[in-house]
């Protein structure tokens, strides 16, 4: 007799799918034969264990298969636990997530990964049909933003009904975000509401699913992606015609308090209320002393005001998005599609410097490429993968010249980005033809153009050239990271007594540098030094508010090697 323990793992997960479709009566037998399942790869060696790990997710979705012969109304008859040594629990207080009127949730840890177990009341079986409906819903929401859903049973004897899923590492009600760099706790508040809204948009217009407690303990945090969670609630939108009002009295929109129709809108003010209480920092149980308050107020149209009681001034376009979610007309709320849309362009500018627009060109490339993935840099070879032509050979390398970077794995941020296009833009789209061809030509021919360098570099390189020529005056131009839009360069160099740095303005036909002529200005980096040179003024200086003979100054030269070392 060929038992399960002499097949392989894709036999024994046919096995298993073939053997659930008639066992619906004997859910023990079956969790006896994923126990085994789980038993038997642990037996494997090394070799075997490889050899089948494209068909080892069997063992990833064995209480998935579990799930849906649940969902078959199997329960409550004593379902046998899944084993020793595959799912703990841990009853500790430490253990204990979170608890409400349903039941708890705790920590678990399930034949090595660490899970999330939410162990209902012996008093919800009653309610088995809404726990298996909230399972199933689950089981149906495969997305990066909504929490994982693994499986669920009975555990045999004491008729509690578990719900396990991936384990988060916390939520939006309790995250510790530091808020003395403003920009930074927005940017980072912004991308996880950016993210969470995808969640949710994705019920909406895919599932056709309407969450229905949407507030910030049901926003969690996952190696830090948001993900909805907590579906107790949630409904089809064709169920919700028959269904009673339901959700946290903070975030319920008025036509639930009226009693009238309601369908998705009643997500996105939860969402906009949300926004509210984490941007600030307000908590609603200390703002409203009853649910009757909190109920009239919402019914007359009033909100939390701006700013918050304790005095956070919230960011224009934030205020602008949380107040069009919570519009007393549903009619008049964004869908969370266009939630998302709004809260991704926020969380890209909040990277970029206070002078860069939406209007920027670095903000137009990062939103058409890597706005969807919210994040902050991306790799070299993923940025030259989204340049026209980026990945042929020379193009690469002469963009990768421009960046100083020497290998595709190294990263490249958007506010590096956002330099790059504000030093050469003088040029055209830097890292298009004919402009890059320009502007590497350029470089090659006055080798006192240093690209992008701290000052301590470049004060140290015109030094060590002036002390070893005969003290020469020696001057070079680096780029600005400082203000890159509008003081783009600066000129370090060494006169007849000290290095010093002067900047670059950028003015509206060009550019200028006011310390050795008002006058001149360049359409280019390259034709300003030009023509400080022609003139004659380049190390021309004042003392004492009057113009003196100026010191020819010779362009550093990166070539020079010094007779000595110091």
């Amino acid at each position: 007799m060929t038992t399960l323990s002499d097949l392989s793992p894709y036999q024994a997960k046919e096995f298993l799918e073939d053997e659930m479709k008639g066992l619906l009566p004997d859910i023990q037998r079956v969790l006896r034969h994923v126990r085994k399942c789980n038993l038997y790869l642990k037996r494997c060696d090394e070799a075997t264990f490889s050899m089948y790990s494209r068909n080892i997710s069997f063992l990833e979705n064995a209480f998935a298969n579990a799930e849906e012969i649940v969902s078959g109304r199997g329960l409550p008859e004593g379902v046998d636990e899944l084993g020793e040594g595959v799912l703990h629990i841990d009853s500790s207080d430490k253990g204990k997530l979170g608890e409400g009127s349903y039941g708890v949730v705790r920590k678990g840890d399930l034949a090595g990964t660490p899970v999330a177990v939410k162990i209902f009341k012996k008093t919800m079986t009653s309610k088995l049909d809404e726990i298996l409906a909230e399972a199933e819903i689950m089981k149906k929401t495969r997305h990066p933003n909504i929490v994982r859903f693994i499986g669920a049973f009975c555990k045999a004897g004491d008729e509690e009904v578990r719900i396990v899923s991936e384990l988060c590492d916390g939520d939006l009600e309790h995250v510790q975000v530091m808020r003395s760099n403003k920009q930074l706790f927005e940017a980072n508040v912004a991308k996880w509401f950016c993210q969470a809204a995808r969640g949710l948009a994705y019920m909406h217009d895919v599932l056709g699913m309407v969450h229905r407690d949407v507030k910030p303990a049901n926003i969690l945090l996952r190696n830090g992606v948001a993900q909805i969670a907590d579906f107790g609630f949630t409904l089809n939108v064709e169920e919700i015609s028959k269904a009673k009002r339901k959700g946290t009295p903070a975030y319920v929109a008025p036509e639930l308090w009226s009693g009238y129709r309601y369908e998705r809108p009643v997500d996105v003010y939860a969402f906009g209320m949300s926004m509210y209480a984490v941007f600030s920092g307000v908590d609603f149980d200390e703002m409203y002393t009853s649910v009757d308050q909190i109920m009239k107020e919402c019914l007359r149209g009033k909100r939390p005001d701006f700013p918050a009681v304790n005095n956070y001034v919230f960011q224009p376009k934030i205020q602008n998005l949380i107040e069009a979610c919570w519009n007393q007309d549903p009619k008049k709320r964004p869908t969370m599609q266009q939630v998302h849309d709004y809260l991704k362009e926020i969380y890209v500018e909040s990277l970029l410097p206070p002078t860069a627009t939406p209007e920027s060109p670095a903000f137009k490339f990062w939103m058409s490429n890597f706005g969807n993935e919210l994040v902050d840099s991306v790799s070299v070879f993923k940025l030259l993968k989204a340049i026209p032509g980026g990945l042929e050979m020379e193009t690469a390398q002469k963009i990768m010249d421009l960046l100083q970077k020497d290998n595709l794995s190294d990263t490249v941020s958007l506010k590096q980005f956002n330099d790059m296009c504000n030093w050469y833009d003088s040029f055209g789209v830097w890292y298009e033809q004919p402009a890059l061809d320009e502007i590497i030509e350029k470089i090659d021919a006055n080798p006192y153009f240093v690209k992008s360098m701290n000052q301590t570099s470049a004060s140290s390189r015109v030094c060590l050239q002036f002390e070893d020529t005969t003290s020469t005056p020696c001057f070079l131009v680096r780029c600005s990271s400082t203000e890159s839009r509008m003081q783009p360069y600066t000129i370090t160099f060494h006169d007849e007594e000290q290095v010093q740095d002067q900047r670059i303005d950028r003015v509206a036909d060009g550019f200028v540098c006011t310390h050795f002529s008002t006058s001149i200005v360049g359409k280019t980096i390259f034709d300003l030094i030009d023509a400080l040179k022609t003139e004659d003024l380049l190390g021309q200086d004042e003392k004492d508010g009057k113009k003196v003979d100026h010191i020819p100054f010779e362009p550093y030269n990166p070539m020079y090697v010094p007779d000595k070392d110091y």
